[in-house]
């Protein structure tokens, strides 16, 4: 599953870069229109000034402080849903085993092997127990079952 594929992502990106080109272009008539025109004529400008230039990194850092935790708060919500899916499937793999062999089994699920979700599984007579947690989040989830859903630790 690839978790860099959120549309808010790319939106706030766009929002830096016309920001930004807005930004300086605001300077830049704010800068020209504070002079005279002999002025403007004397100096022959070309380019920003070293405060314009400022400015703009100044917001481009206070967007990203903003932006990067955002990230990473979408990032852990993906692991998290992943987990819960994962939850989900084992739940399955455990009824249908259930139906066949009248127990349940405390192998880890099929869906688990190549991915990076560890699995806790606990098993009575009639009733099973998962606990499961991704690698790169803090969260571990329950699934009590038969019949139960996802749930936090």
């Amino acid at each position: 599953m690839n978790y860099l594929q959120n549309d808010e992502f790319v939106y706030w990106g766009l929002s830096v870069i016309i920001g930004t080109v807005l930004v300086l272009w605001i300077l830049r008539l704010v800068s020209k229109k504070s002079k005279t025109k002999e002025e403007i004529q004397m100096t022959n400008e070309k380019g920003f000034t070293l405060i314009e230039l400022f400015i703009v990194i100044a917001i481009i850092g206070i967007l990203a402080a903003i932006a990067i935790p955002q990230f990473a708060s979408y990032r852990a919500r993906g692991f998290d849903a992943d987990t819960k899916q994962v939850l989900r499937t084992a739940a399955l793999e455990q009824e249908a085993y259930f139906t066949d062999h009248t127990s349940y089994t405390t192998s880890p699920p099929s869906v688990s092997i190549n991915s990076k979700i560890s699995f806790v599984i606990t098993v009575g007579p009639d009733s099973y127990h998962m606990e499961a947690k991704h690698e790169s989040s803090p969260q571990w989830f329950v699934y009590d079952g038969p019949g139960g859903s996802p749930r936090t630790l």
